[in-house]
């Protein structure tokens, strides 16, 4: 037997017309408990979704916007990351993976996203005008920080990045998160391609706290190194192969 806990808790995510609703649902003894996630568009219902696994609800659903449209990576098999495609009427289900056992459970998306705008300064006597942009990373303290800094200037525009992140793990491997990098310039053709670019690379903490954005394809990455000894390979024991392998050799 099911039972809603209508203890809701509501997520708004500044910069996009999108919230969502989170609530619970009991499963029953023995069962793990579920989440129903609503989600909403300047405030109305667009449509909803159930995660089969109770936590990371909040950190697996991310709003993005590709031109004109919105999209949000979402989690709702917890093997699985998927696309929804946003509209002022409907939560579309748009592509990505399917529910696999032994797939990547994803744990945390980010999309990054950025403030631009004109300002002028006096350079040698006359004005100049300067676009300045800076990006929502490890450079802001938190959230606010941003959202303040971006209230000071008005007139500028945000900006999202064609490009994500992911962590998350594979069963039997959450001593600690993986990075997994995504490529967003296909969404509008239905098309998620998410890759190891970054080799095994441990996070010591939230996505955002661990990367400094420079423009141009540039960006710094912190993380965690975990190294086999015995082997002259860096984390040559830690991959997803490992399941079928002696952990002791």
């Amino acid at each position: 037997m099911t039972t809603e806990v209508k203890d809701t808790k509501t997520k708004e995510y500044k910069g996009t017309p999108i919230s969502i609703d989170i609530s619970e649902i009991d499963n029953g003894k023995g069962y793990w408990s579920s989440r129903k996630v609503v989600v909403r568009y300047d405030g109305n219902v667009i449509g909803e979704y159930i995660r089969s696994y109770p936590s990371f609800t909040e950190a697996t659903f991310c709003p993005f916007k590709i031109g004109d449209e919105w999209y949000a990576l979402y989690s709702k098999d917890y093997t699985a990351s998927r696309v929804a495609k946003l509209t002022p009427t409907e939560f579309i289900d748009w592509c990505g993976e399917e529910a696999d056992s032994m797939g990547f459970c994803p744990t945390e998306f980010f999309v990054p996203f950025q403030m631009k705008y004109t300002t002028t300064l006096t350079m040698q006597g006359q004005p100049k005008e300067l676009e300045i942009d800076n990006w929502f990373d490890s450079d802001y303290g938190d959230e606010n920080e941003f959202w303040k800094d971006v209230s000071e200037h008005p007139g500028c525009q945000i900006h999202w990045a064609d490009y994500g992140f992911l962590t998350g793990c594979y069963w039997g491997d959450d001593g600690s998160w993986k990075l997994r990098y995504i490529e967003l310039t296909g969404i509008p053709e239905k098309k998620l391609i998410i890759t190891e670019k970054f080799g095994y690379w441990e996070m010591p903490d939230k996505i955002r706290k661990c990367i400094r954005i420079y423009g141009n394809g540039y960006m710094k990455l912190h993380g965690e190194f975990t190294m086999n000894m015995k082997s002259d390979i860096p984390n040559d024991l830690f991959k997803p192969e490992f399941f079928n392998g002696d952990l002791t050799s």
